[in-house]
């Protein structure tokens, strides 16, 4: 069996403080990963990273887990996106 703790999980999707349903879902779920990981506070934890979807052109005051942001208007920031998660050491997206 191999230990989950050592893995790192990326999130694509909303991202608080976005207001939305998705982006509020996916901050709790980034948290309780880093705490399942036993990494303490998601700010300081290497074993969940964040891909943001903005809806506005000025992006949001995200936290330092966003490693990337999309816009969700421009085709390019998606392949960009996932260069960027395909050559990082992100094993489960």
């Amino acid at each position: 069996m191999t230990d989950a703790s050592n893995k790192v999980v990326a999130l694509i999707g909303s991202y608080a403080p976005r207001r939305c349903g998705v982006g509020v879902f996916s901050h709790d779920m980034a948290t309780a990963l880093a705490e399942h990981a036993g990494q303490g506070p998601l700010s300081e934890a290497r074993s969940v990273v964040i891909a943001a979807m903005d809806d506005r052109p000025e992006g949001y005051d995200y936290g330092p887990e966003v490693v990337v942001r999309i816009n969700q208007h421009r085709r390019e920031d998606y392949r960009e996106a996932a260069e960027f998660l395909n050559h990082s050491k992100v094993d489960v997206v």
